[in-house]
C-alpha cells in the first residue's frame, strides 16, 4: 500500500525539528551537512546503506501528438505530467503529482511537485517532493550563486540557501522482494534464441523463461485491473510452457492475488487498496522486464501488448534536471584517492569539482553561521585539493587565508615539530625559550621561527604569545587592532586591545615568586584598601610597645615596615593607574621583602662605620688621591687593588648576568634543609605561624647584630665594607622558602598595623591579616598513660594561616585534607607513648591557604629533591567534615573512612606488587609475555618432541602465571576505584562550608632552582588570568585542572575563599581610578 508523501515543512520548522542532531552527526562523521547537486546525487546513489548505487529510472505513459502539444511545458524530467489520467491516483503516483498554487498568487509563486523513481537494481522506490517556480526550477536563481548550495535540514530535507528551491525524500521498499526474483532466475533462462526456437521439436512443450513469465504476469495483472477475473489451470500446457509451475512461480502468483484451490489459480476480489497494490506490483515486474531488454535487446525481449495498450514506458530518470546540477561546475568524475575524496567530502563536494566551485564553497560554508564545522579540518581539506590540482586560483586562496591567520591541523603538528615537542608538553614560557634558541642557532630563519610560533599562538589562542610576537615583530603598542591584524597574519579577536587587563609586573631579578605573591595579595580587597588607605590604619610615632609572635617590635622595626607598606602602597595604585602593559616592582621592596632584618642592618652598620672611618682619613689621602686623579691609569690600577677580594668577588657577581654564588655557600643552605626535613616529625603536622618560623632567626639577628657592632669597634682594621646583595643573589637558595617569605611580608604588614586588640603582655591577637587569613584549630591528643594505664585526652586551640597537605601519587585535595585533620597516630610521645592526633577548625579563616609539600628528603641519599607528584583538586571544596561543630556527629563516618583507606592500601601494594618491579623495570605480566615471545622463538631449535613437549608445558605454564596476574592486577584496580567512590560520596550531604578556587601558585623546576607563576581567577566573569612576571593572559580553565603527570610545571601553593564572603575579600580585576595621584603614596 502506498504512503503518502513527505510534505514540504518550512524552513524554520525544518531547522527546530532536525538541524541540530544533523549538524552534530555530521560533525562527528567530519562530513559537511552542505551538498553540492552532484554531491546529493552521490548520496541519492548510495542511500539505504546499499552494496551498489542505486539506478534510478521513473515510468512515463507516452502522450498522443495532440496531448503532446497541450502538456509540452509541464514536462519534467522527460516524464510527462498527467494529472487527469486514469492511471493517475494520488495515491499510487506513477510518474508526477503537482500541487498548483492558488489562483491569487502572483505569476513568481512556485508549485509543489511529486515524484516516484526506482532503482532498477533493487526496486527500492523513491518518493521526492520538491519545489518548482515558472522559472527554469534547474538553475539557481540566488546571486552570485554557481549552483544550488543544498543544506541538510535533517529528516531527508534538503533545501537551497540561495534559492529556497526543496527536496524532500522518502524511501520505499517493493511489494516484491528482490528474493523472489532471483528464485525465478534460479529456475529458468533469461529468454530463448531464434536457434533454440528453431531446434524446438514439434509437440516438444517449451521451458518457460524470464521473459515469458514476466510478459505473461502483466497481463495477468492488465485482466485484473479490467475486472477481468479469470481462473488459470495449473496443468494448461500454455501456463506451464510461459510461467511453469515452482515455488517461485507460485509465490509470485500469490502476491499478485491468486490462491491455489484444487488444480486452479483462482483470483480475489479486487478493493481500491488491493487496485494500488497490484498496480505498483504491474511497474516493479515492468522494471525487471526492462532490465532483460537492455541487456538482450528489444528483438529478443520484444514489447508487450500490455506495454503497447497502456503506453507505459520505462526511462532513466533526468537527476541532473531533479537536483540542479550544472556540469561546468562539477562533473561525474570520482577519483580513486580516498584522502582527497574526504577532502572533497568535507566541502560537501565531489572529486568533480572544478576549481571555482571549491573556492566559492569554502567562502560559503566559512560564513554561514548554520553549518558546523571544523576550520582546521577544512583549512587541511582546501591544501590537500590545491595540492592534487596545483591550482593557482586555490593556492592564491590559501595565501590569502593564511594571512588572515586560518591554519590547519596539519600546520599544528608541523610548528609543535619544527620546535621537536608535544603539544601536551609545551608552555608558552618553554616554547618562547625554544624559538630564542632557534634565533640563536639559525638567525637567518627568523620569518620561518615567527610563522611557526605564530601558528602554535593561534592553536593556543595564546595571547601570551601573540603579545611576545608582537614585541618581537616592533609593533608599536599605540598601534589598532586592524594594523595588527595586517602585519602580524592573526584574527581579529586575539588582537583586540582589553580593557581593565591585569597589568604585569616585570622580573627585576629572579623575584617571579615575589611578583606571583604581590598580584595575590593585590586582589584582596582588605589587604589591598589597607595599604592603599594606610594612613587610617599604621602606627603612629608614639606607638606603645607590642609583640608580634612573641617578638617585642621596637620603633625601627616599626619604622621599617611603615616604609614596607608605604612601597606596597605605591605599587598597588601604579597598578591601577598604570597604561603600561608590566611595571617594575621597587628594589627595596623586594629587599625588605625577601631580606631578613639581619642583612639589612648589617648593612645600614656597616655603611655607618665606613662613613666615620673615612672622614678621619679623608685629610691624611687627599694629596694622594688628587696624584691619582691626574693619571687615569694609576688611579685605575689603585682602585683595583683596593678593593678588597671579598668585595671584588661581589661585584663581580653583580655586574655578570647568571652568576651564582659559590657552591659552599649552596651546600650550607641544602645541609640547612636538610636538617629541618630529616626532623622526626610528622610532614604534615599543624603549620607553624610565620611569627614561629621567624622568632627564633631573629632573636638571634638581635644578638648577631650588636656583637657584629662590638667587633667591627674594636678592630676597625679588620673590617671590610658589607656590600647590599643584589637580588640575583638574594633569590638564590631562597627561592623555594614560601613560608619565609610570606612570612616577611605579613610579619613587616601585622608590624606597620595598628592593634585592633592586644593581649595583657601586648601580643597583637587582631588586625587586618588576622582577621583574613588565619583560622583557629583545636588539637586534641589522646594517649595510654604507662603508670596508670589510663587513657588520657588533651586539648589545645592555637591558630593557622595555612594547612599543608604532602605531594603524593594517586591522591586528592580531599586526601591530604583528611591526613592532616583526621586522627593520625604519633610516636614517642613524652617518653614513649604512641597518642593519637586529630584536628578540627574551630573557624576557618576567610582566606583558606594550601600548601603542596613538594620538597622531600631522600634518607637514603640524604639528599632534597622536589616531588611532582600529580594532586587533584577542584574549583570547589567543602570543609564540612572538618568543623569542629561536627567532630562528633561524623566520629563513625570517620572511622568508616579509616577503613576504607587501610583497604584500599591493602590492595594499592598488591596492584603495585606486579606493576612496579624494581629489578626489571616493567610490570610482571609483561615480562612473561616477553618471555613466552622468547621461549617460542627458540623452540623452533628443539630437536627431539620430548624437548619440544616440555617447551610447550614450560610456554603453558607462564601463560596461566601471566593471566593470573592480569587478573590480580586487574580486580586489584577496580576495588580501589571502588573504594575511592566510597570515600568521595562519604560526606556528600554536608555541603554548608564552600570554599571556591580563588588562586594556583606555579612551580616549574626542581628542588634548588625553577620559576613561577600564579592563576588567579576572576569570579565575576569566570575568567582565569595567567600572571607570568610582566605577561598577564587569559587562558582556559582546563589549563588550571589538567593533569600533570610527567611535567615539573605543577602546583605548590593553592588559595581558597569562603563562597558566602567572596565580594567582601576578592575584587581580581580593579576598576582603574584616573583621579588617584600616585604622589599621594609620598
Amino acid at each position: 500500500m502506498y504512503e503518502v508523501p513527505p510534505a514540504l515543512p518550512s524552513r524554520k520548522a525544518i531547522v527546530s525539528a532536525g538541524l541540530n542532531k544533523t549538524a552534530n552527526d555530521s560533525l562527528g562523521s567530519k562530513d559537511c551537512s552542505c551538498h553540492s547537486p552532484m554531491a546529493l546525487l552521490c548520496q541519492f546513489e548510495t542511500s539505504q546503506q546499499s552494496d551498489h548505487k542505486h539506478v534510478f529510472k521513473s515510468l512515463v505513459i507516452e502522450k498522443q501528438n495532440d496531448q503532446k502539444e497541450q502538456e509540452e511545458n509541464d514536462a519534467v524530467e522527460g516524464i510527462t505530467i498527467q494529472p487527469n489520467n486514469e492511471l493517475m491516483d494520488p495515491m499510487e503516483i506513477v510518474n508526477e503529482t503537482v500541487v498548483l498554487p492558488s489562483s491569487t498568487s502572483n505569476a513568481n509563486t512556485s508549485v509543489t511537485i511529486t515524484t516516484r523513481i526506482i532503482c532498477q537494481l533493487c526496486h527500492v522506490w523513491f518518493i521526492v517532493n520538491h519545489t518548482k517556480s515558472n522559472a527554469d526550477h534547474s538553475a539557481c536563481t540566488g546571486i552570485d550563486y554557481p549552483c544550488h548550495h543544498y543544506h541538510n535540514q535533517g529528516l531527508n530535507v534538503y533545501q537551497c540557501c540561495g534559492c529556497d528551491y526543496t527536496l524532500a525524500y522518502e524511501t520505499q521498499e517493493p511489494i516484491l522482494s528482490m528474493t523472489l526474483f532471483k528464485r525465478l532466475e534460479a529456475t529458468r533462462p533469461k529468454a530463448r534464441s531464434y536457434a533454440e526456437m528453431m531446434q524446438q521439436r514439434e509437440g516438444q512443450q517449451p521451458n518457460p523463461t524470464l521473459v515469458s513469465t514476466y510478459s505473461t504476469i502483466l497481463i495477468y495483472i492488465q485482466d485484473l485491473l479490467s475486472g477481468l477475473k479469470r481462473n488459470i489451470n495449473k496443468n494448461n500446457p500454455n501456463f506451464l510452457a510461459r510461467v511453469g509451475l515452482n515455488d517461485g512461480s507460485q509465490a509470485l502468483l500469490e502476491e499478485i492475488g491468486f490462491r491455489l484451490n484444487d488444480n486452479f489459480f483462482v483470483p480475489s476480489t479486487l478493493d481500491s487498496a488491493a487496485e494500488t497494490r497490484l498496480r505498483q506490483i504491474e511497474q516493479e515486474v515492468l522494471v525487471s522486464l526492462d532490465v532483460l531488454r537492455q541487456e538482450l535487446g528489444s528483438t529478443t525481449v520484444p514489447f508487450t501488448s500490455v506495454e503497447e495498450e497502456t503506453k507505459m514506458k520505462i526511462k532513466t530518470t533526468d537527476m541532473q534536471q531533479l537536483l540542479g546540477i550544472e556540469p561546468s561546475m562539477e562533473t561525474r568524475y570520482i577519483s580513486t584517492d580516498a584522502y582527497l575524496n574526504k577532502a572533497y567530502a568535507s566541502f560537501g563536494l565531489t572529486s568533480g569539482a572544478s576549481d571555482r566551485l571549491v573556492e566559492w564553497t569554502y567562502n560559503k560554508i566559512n560564513s554561514e553561521s548554520t553549518v558546523l564545522i571544523d576550520s582546521y579540518d577544512v583549512m587541511d581539506s582546501l591544501v590537500t585539493i590545491a595540492n592534487y590540482t596545483n591550482s593557482d586560483v586555490l593556492q592564491t586562496l590559501i595565501a590569502c587565508e593564511r594571512s588572515k591567520g586560518k591554519i590547519g591541523r596539519n600546520d599544528i603538528g608541523d610548528a609543535y615539530a619544527y620546535f621537536g615537542i608535544a603539544p601536551d608538553a609545551a608552555d608558552d614560557r618553554l616554547l618562547i625559550g625554544l624559538y630564542q634558541i632557534k634565533m640563536i642557532d639559525e638567525p637567518l630563519e627568523k620569518n620561518t621561527h615567527q610563522d611557526k610560533l605564530k601558528t602554535i599562538a593561534i592553536a593556543r589562542n595564546s595571547s601570551e604569545l601573540i603579545q611576545f610576537l608582537k614585541e618581537e615583530k616592533g609593533i608599536p603598542l599605540s598601534a589598532n587592532t586592524k594594523s595588527v591584524e595586517n602585519m602580524m597574519g592573526v584574527p581579529a579577536h586575539m588582537v583586540n586591545i582589553e580593557e581593565n587587563v591585569p597589568v604585569g609586573l616585570n622580573n627585576i631579578g629572579n623575584t617571579c615568586y615575589f611578583n606571583s605573591l604581590l598580584q595575590y595579595y593585590n586582589t584582596f580587597k582588605p589587604f589591598r584598601e589597607t595599604m592603599i588607605d594606610n594612613e587610617l590604619y599604621v602606627e603612629d610615632e608614639n606607638s606603645e610597645p607590642k609583640k608580634i609572635g612573641g617578638i617585642n617590635v621596637d620603633q625601627s622595626e616599626v619604622r621599617r615596615a611603615k616604609k614596607f607598606v608605604n612601597l606596597l602602597k605605591e605599587l598597588f595604585l601604579n597598578l591601577q593607574q598604570t597604561q603600561d602593559k608590566a611595571i617594575s616592582p621597587q628594589y627595596d621592596l623586594a629587599y625588605m621583602a625577601l631580606l631578613n632584618e639581619k642583612d639589612d642592618m648589617d648593612y645600614d652598620d656597616s655603611m655607618k662605620v665606613v662613613e666615620q672611618e673615612q672622614e678621619q682619613e679623608q685629610e691624611q689621602e687627599q694629596e694622594q688621591e688628587q696624584e691619582q686623579e691626574q693619571s687615569p691609569a694609576n688611579m685605575l690600577n689603585t682602585a683595583d687593588a683596593d678593593i678588597p677580594e671579598e668585595l671584588d668577588d661581589k661585584l663581580t657577581l653583580q655586574k655578570v648576568p647568571g652568576n651564582q654564588p659559590s657552591s659552599d655557600a649552596l651546600n650550607r643552605h641544602i645541609e640547612q634543609q636538610e636538617e629541618v626535613l630529616a626532623e622526626e616529625t610528622r610532614p604534615n603536622s599543624p603549620p607553624p605561624s610565620y611569627e614561629e618560623i621567624t622568632k627564633k632567626e631573629r632573636l638571634n639577628n638581635i644578638d648577631d647584630k650588636k656583637s657584629l657592632i662590638n667587633s667591627e669597634t674594636k678592630n676597625t682594621s679588620s673590617r671590610t665594607v658589607k656590600e647590599r646583595p643584589s637580588v640575583d643573589a638574594m633569590m638564590f637558595g631562597k627561592q623555594q622558602d614560601v613560608t619565609e617569605c610570606m612570612g616577611n611580608v605579613m610579619y613587616l604588614v601585622e608590624a606597620a598595623l595598628k592593634p585592633l586588640s592586644k593581649t595583657d603582655d601586648g601580643e597583637q591577637v587582631d588586625d587586618m591579616i588576622r582577621r583574613s587569613f588565619y583560622g583557629k584549630a583545636r588539637q586534641i591528643l589522646s594517649y595510654r598513660d604507662n603508670s596508670t594505664l589510663k587513657t588520657v585526652k588533651k586539648e589545645m586551640e592555637e591558630d593557622f594561616s595555612h594547612v599543608i597537605v604532602d605531594a603524593s601519587e594517586g591522591k586528592d585535595l580531599y586526601d591530604g585534607l583528611d591526613e592532616y585533620f583526621f586522627a593520625d597516630q604519633v610516636e614517642n610521645f613524652q617518653g614513649g607513648c604512641e597518642v593519637t592526633r586529630e584536628v578540627t577548625a574551630k573557624s576557618f579563616p576567610p582566606i583558606l591557604q594550601v600548601l603542596v609539600q613538594r620538597v622531600q628528603f631522600d634518607r637514603a641519599t640524604s639528599n632534597v629533591y622536589k616531588s611532582n607528584a600529580y594532586i587533584q583538586f577542584y574549583k570547589t571544596i567543602y570543609l564540612d567534615r572538618y568543623a569542629d561543630e561536627n567532630f562528633e556527629v561524623l566520629k563513625d563516618r570517620r572511622a568508616q573512612v579509616a577503613l576504607w583507606r587501610a583497604e584500599m592500601e591493602t590492595y594499592k601494594k598488591q596492584v603495585a606488587k606486579y606493576t612496579k618491579s624494581e629489578i626489571c623495570k616493567m610490570p610482571i605480566p609483561d615480562l612473561l609475555e616477553a618471555s613466552c615471545q622468547v621461549l617460542t622463538e627458540f623452540g623452533a631449535e628443539c630437536s627431539t618432541d620430548e624437548d619440544k613437549q616440555k617447551l610447550e608445558q614450560v610456554l603453558q605454564f607462564i601463560k596461566r602465571e601471566s593471566e593470573e596476574k592480569k587478573q590480580i592486577i586487574q580486580d586489584g584496580t577496580n576495588k580501589i576505584d571502588e573504594l575511592k567512590a566510597k570515600i568521595q560520596s562519604q560526606y556528600d550531604d554536608y555541603k554548608q562550608i564552600a570554599y571556591r578556587l580563588h588562586a594556583v601558585f606555579i612551580h616549574q623546576g626542581q628542588a634548588n632552582y625553577g620559576h613561577y607563576w600564579i592563576y588567579i581567577l576572576d569570579h565575576k566573569k569566570n575568567q582565569w588570568w595567567k600572571y607570568n612576571d610582566s605577561l598577564v593572559t587569559k587562558v582556559q580553565e582546563s589549563e588550571i585542572f589538567h593533569n600533570t603527570t610527567g611535567s615539573t610545571a605543577n602546583p605548590y601553593f593553592l588559595v581558597y575563599v569562603d563562597e558566602s564572603r567572596m565580594d567582601d575579600y576578592v575584587e581580581t580585576i580593579v576598576t582603574r581610578k584616573p583621579d588617584n595621584i600616585i604622589a599621594d603614596a609620598a
